[in-house]
């Protein structure tokens, strides 16, 4: 799990801008995040007043794409109040700005938040140019602003709004993702072989190999599928493998009959095997920088398993020389639709 080391601040604080330009905050607090012993993330938060963070926001600045206030601040923001931005420092940046504060006060025994801190502002001061310090590599995940409470009410409320950023949840799916891999199994694995156990399918589960193997009881015959994951990669692929084997002098014929069929398939393609001889339809899924969820996983295999039903007399007709593959495909009586 994650552990928070911060320090409280309250002092100005200067980035500067791709164009060479200051924007003075309001330093608020600085915080690492570990897991384990490996640092993960460092937080800068500040204050600014209303109209310099509509500026932020028109300029595009710390990944605010000059739209997200309309999400966060609903109402609109109120010119009296500060807003308070919470910011990520770019990931490949976390662990060299830590290392530099170590080399630079190498006798420093406070926290790491605090000795974070203390070079943030140590560069500042020196007027240098420095990557901890430039906007275009601190990402905005949170925003809110204090709302203003009528004067004759009798309790007295300190009321906020605001919300995640869009790099907020990005952020926080890295955090979901990497809590998974440090529990065993990624989070790919996990998620598809629930769904296999939830819909009641006699799945078998590999967990060191992350590979689901089951057998398909389909209307035309019965065949054997498997979903193969690449958390790497973040990859999810189902094969469905037919149950008979192109013999060489059928590959012709197979190859012209699946590659006429995958003209017309959108989702996922048949394969064969030059090798082999086995014929399998493939469907799959590149998850990079997105979310896996159960329904897409019901997605990804209902349509695999689908389509070799639907086509599996056809192949089967082939292999049986009963008929060329434009009569498989064209004849309905091989067709399951």
């Amino acid at each position: 799990m994650f552990i928070s080391d911060s320090i409280e601040l309250d002092r100005p604080i200067a980035l500067r801008t791709s164009e060479g330009q200051l924007l003075t905050v309001q330093l608020k607090q600085v915080a690492l995040d570990r897991l384990d012993k490996m640092l993960k993330r460092c937080t800068m938060t500040f204050s600014t007043s209303a109209r310099v963070y509509k500026n932020i926001e028109a300029k595009k600045l710390l990944g605010l794409d000059g739209e997200t206030g309309e999400d966060f601040l609903p109402k609109g923001l109120e010119d009296d109040e500060e807003v308070e931005i919470e910011t990520a420092l770019k990931r490949e940046l976390v662990t060299r700005l830590l290392q530099e504060a170590r080399d630079r006060f190498p006798d420093d025994e406070n926290t790491v938040a605090a000795l974070v801190a203390r070079y943030l502002i140590t560069l500042e001061q020196s007027l240098n140019e420095t990557p901890f310090l430039n906007t275009e590599n601190w990402y905005a995940i949170f925003v809110q602003q204090d709302i203003s409470v009528p004067d004759d009410m009798e309790i007295a409320l300190v009321m906020k709004r605001g919300g995640k950023t869009e790099w907020g949840y990005y952020f926080e799916r890295q955090e979901e993702r990497e809590d998974i891999e440090e529990e065993g199994s990624g989070e790919i694995f996990l998620i598809a072989s629930s769904f296999f156990q939830e819909e009641g399918l006699n799945a078998h589960i590999d967990e060191e190999d992350e590979i689901i193997a089951l057998s398909i009881p389909g209307r035309p015959g019965t065949w054997n599928c498997y979903c193969e994951i690449d958390e790497e990669q973040r990859l999810c692929l189902i094969y469905s493998i037919f149950p008979l084997k192109a013999r060489p002098k059928q590959y012709g014929a197979i190859a012209e009959l699946i590659a006429r069929i995958n003209y017309n398939t959108s989702i996922g393609n048949f394969d064969l095997s030059y090798e082999t001889g086995e014929i399998r339809f493939r469907t799959s899924i590149d998850l990079e920088g997105d979310r896996f969820s159960k329904a897409l996983m019901k997605q990804l295999f209902v349509s695999n398993i689908f389509k070799l039903e639907q086509y599996y007399n056809s192949i089967l007709m082939v292999l049986m020389e009963e008929a060329t593959p434009e009569e498989a495909i064209d004849n309905p009586e091989f067709s399951l639709t």
